[in-house]
Parts: C-alpha cells; structure tokens; sequence
C-alpha cells in the first residue's frame, strides 16, 4: 500500500501542475483576445469620432443617435447617406428603391438596377 500511495501522490502532484499551466494558458490566451478586442474597439470609435457620431469625448451626437435607432439596414451607410443629402433631388419611388437596396436580404435575386439614377446615389 505505501509505494502505491507515493504514486498516487506523485500522479496528483502532475495533475495539480498540468491544471495550474492550463489556467495559466487560458490567462494569456483571454489577455491576447482583449488586446485583438481593444484594438479593433479603438479603431472602431476612431472611425465613429471621424464620421462626427460622437465627440471627442465619446459622447453621441445627432448622426450617432439616428444610426443607433436603425435596425435593418447599414446603419452608418444610412445615416450617411440622410446626412450628406442624398435624396433631396430623388423622386420618391427611387428614395423608396435606393433603401430597400440596403436592407439585407440573404435570399435575394433581384437583378441590378440600370437606372441612371439610382446608380448616381451610390456614387
């Protein structure tokens, strides 16, 4: 029984080290992931403080607000699109047209428009 029992204890000594070195592992592998997350958040808010959707200070502005209120389409194409003033000279059915190309749809076959138009609104 004794030799069995140093053997044991030696296999619980291995298992206790090869759990520390698996959490130490997953410690570096969330670390790395953050900082990939944090890089990409950074550029993110950078591209949001360029297109004026928030300050400087990371406060929402009028832009930022109507993003935030769409939900099934691009909200920055949009937004975008509103902003710079893009349908003023458009009649209502190209208006109409030109959203409905951005909302996404998986299934969609409709084919490519040719109208002179609407293609002027994606220019």
């Amino acid at each position: 029984g004794h030799e069995k029992l140093q053997a044991y204890f030696n296999a619980f000594e291995r298992k206790v080290k090869l759990h520390a070195s698996v959490q130490d592992l997953d410690r570096q592998v969330n670390q790395s992931r953050f900082m990939v997350m944090s890089d990409d958040l950074r550029a993110m808010r950078r591209v949001l403080r360029r297109l004026e959707f928030v300050d400087k200070d990371g406060v929402v502005l009028l832009k930022g607000r109507m993003a935030c209120e769409l939900t099934s389409a691009d909200e920055v194409l949009l937004t975008e699109v509103v902003f710079q003033n893009i349908f003023a000279d458009m009649e209502a059915n190209h208006i109409i047209a030109l959203c409905s190309c951005l909302v996404f749809d998986e299934k969609s076959e409709d084919p490519i428009t040719s109208n002179v138009e609407l293609i002027r609104g994606f220019e």
